[in-house]
């Protein structure tokens, strides 16, 4: 073969070969970038999915502490308009303006405490919430109770006191054993905390 034609093919050759192997690495190199996408976005998924969960936890422990702050809030104040009552009654105190001053000051915290009740329905599942409403209405029929208690020790009624003190006790036990499930639910964390049910 003459040195001039072989040159010829070799260049061809070469060009082909060039050819190829630029179509071989465009190839390559598209399914290496598909898989590198392919990568990201997972990555930007996953991302998402764990700030999402992180904020739904977020909103969950703040509901329930709210939540718990509230309800043991009233249950103090319970307790000291319980005894300003006691004292009035069997020390001859003139704290009536007190008295109704804390008398109202529960009124409002049981109305805080249906409020934070709702927010908590939209963070908790529906058994804790639930229990939640329980608790509510426990502490709405302390304050119930604590009028008759009143009234009693005005001698306008015959009232159980010892009943209006069970039910505080019911009321205390209960908050604890809620509170209980909500710091589980809360020490859990993000990922493992049970999410909201919709309905």
């Amino acid at each position: 073969m003459d040195p001039g034609v072989a040159s010829v093919w070799a260049a061809a050759i070469a060009v082909v070969g060039t050819v190829l192997g630029g179509v071989i690495g465009a190839v390559a190199g598209r399914s290496a970038g598909k898989a590198q996408a392919k990568g990201v976005l997972e990555g930007i998924e996953r991302q998402l999915t764990g700030e999402r969960d992180f904020a739904l936890w977020s909103a969950r422990r703040e509901a329930l502490a709210a939540f718990l702050s509230t309800i043991e809030h009233l249950r103090v104040t319970f307790n000291h308009m319980v005894g300003l009552a006691e004292a009035h009654y069997f020390e001859n105190r003139n704290n009536a303006t007190e008295a109704q001053a804390a008398r109202e000051a529960l009124e409002q915290q049981h109305k805080d405490l249906r409020l934070k009740l709702a927010t908590l329905r939209l963070s908790v599942p529906s058994s804790d919430a639930d229990e939640a409403e329980v608790l509510t209405e426990l502490a709405g029929s302390l304050i119930t109770g604590y009028d008759d208690f009143v009234d009693s020790l005005s001698g306008g009624s015959d009232f159980d006191s010892n009943a209006l003190f069970r039910s505080e006790v019911e009321l205390k036990e209960r908050i604890a054993a809620w509170a209980q499930s909500a710091g589980n639910q809360v020490q859990a964390g993000p990922a493992r905390a049970a999410r909201p049910q919709i309905l």
